[in-house]
């Protein structure tokens, strides 16, 4: 990104995570998106934005019944 005054809001890292993070192909991407927006704003916190673009990318690309109980 360049550094002409594109400084994000919370408002769009929020957008971001709950619109595309479900969109990426793994939840590692949420990582590399995380490269980028981190390049453009010092106070972007990081580990909240991956956390909840996890969490959107875990709600839409993974089956309800993958949680398994290990003491049956």
């Amino acid at each position: 990104m360049s550094k002409q005054n594109t400084m994000f809001f919370r408002r769009h890292y929020e957008f971001l995570a709950e619109q595309v993070g479900p969109l990426l192909s793994t939840p590692t991407d949420a990582e590399r998106l995380a490269d980028l927006l981190e390049q453009d704003n010092p106070a972007f916190k990081r580990g909240v934005f991956v956390s909840k673009a996890v969490s959107h990318w875990e709600k839409r690309n993974l089956p309800d019944n993958i949680y398994i109980e290990v003491n049956q």
